[in-house]
């Protein structure tokens, strides 16, 4: 049951990092210059984000129903508003930092796999709802 619990925070915390850094504009492969190997990313990015945006909100939902529910409210009250609090003030803070444009270096590598993480976590829990609830 803990490791139901973990898997949804990981959904929730690697899906508000993506919306945060997206927002502020990191990450996008969409924008990087038309080759080969962007269009493949891009063309690997579009179900992963799908995934994970769409299916971060269908396992949330879906928790409250085949998990207790105050316990799924602590992980999503923690995971989202609390993380999503820390975070955003992380991202404040080295936006306002000469560290910004090393950090939006990376934000292709790092949306990337947030985005799996994101999505991995989905599955799985999509797999072990569909298994037997919440076993």
């Amino acid at each position: 049951m803990n490791l139901i619990y973990a898997a949804l925070a990981m959904a929730l915390v690697t899906a508000v990092m993506q919306a945060n850094l997206d927002k502020a504009g990191v990450g996008r492969i969409e924008a990087t210059q038309p080759t080969a190997l962007s269009n493949l990313r891009v063309m690997l990015a579009i179900p992963l984000t799908l995934l994970s945006n769409l299916g971060v909100l269908v396992v949330t939902v879906w928790s409250f129903l085949v998990l207790p529910w105050l316990p799924t409210l602590g992980v999503v009250a923690a995971a989202f508003v609390v993380f999503s609090l820390v975070w955003g003030f992380f991202v404040a803070t080295i936006r306002r930092s000469d560290s910004w444009p090393a950090f939006v270096a990376i934000g292709i590598p790092l949306v990337f796999a947030l985005r799996i993480l994101c999505a991995a976590s989905v599955v799985f829990l999509i797999v072990r709802y569909v298994q037997g609830g919440a076993l």
